[in-house]
């Protein structure tokens, strides 16, 4: 199981976010943030950074183990790469967007995931100013509430 944290970022505009933190961020060699696959055409994203996959492209990675977490949302598919587990492995935090469906294997995977849900984030500042503070604790991240419905640590939920 891997030593770093993912943290998922949920949530209306949450792709979107996690690109601008990503700009706040991008100096800082311990935050991983990955491109998002989706089968959505490009330009489909509103600004959100992503690569495009055709629906037998994503589903040929999906069947050769090409994705560390995959979903589904409202018929368009969404991935996360396989190669966030070797940033984790080697004590990074990893941050994407995601949904709450991903959490039990996020868990699996990762061990330690943090979920932030946008709606209580504010901004992307805000954002980065979080995930700093979560990537300069070795401890890993902060408490919070944790249950089998929402199998991660849960920071602005609203």
């Amino acid at each position: 199981m891997a030593v770093g944290t993912l943290v998922v970022v949920m949530g209306r505009g949450a792709g979107r976010l996690v690109d601008e933190a990503r700009a706040h961020c991008a100096v800082d060699a311990r935050l991983v943030f990955p491109r998002r696959l989706s089968t959505r055409p490009v330009g489909g994203g509103q600004g959100e950074v992503y690569t495009s996959l055709t629906p037998a492209q994503f589903e040929m990675l999906r069947r050769t183990g090409g994705f560390a977490l995959a979903w589904s949302v409202g018929g368009v598919h969404y991935a996360l790469p396989r190669d966030i587990e070797e940033d984790a492995e080697a004590g990074r935090t990893v941050v994407a967007a995601g949904v709450p469906a991903v959490l039990p294997r996020a868990r699996q995977v990762f061990g330690r995931v943090l979920v932030i849900d946008v709606g209580a984030c504010g901004s992307a500042a805000d954002l980065a100013e979080r995930l700093d503070a979560i990537a300069a604790d070795p401890s890993g991240p902060p408490a919070g509430p944790n249950s089998a419905d929402w199998p991660g640590e849960v920071v602005g939920r609203s």
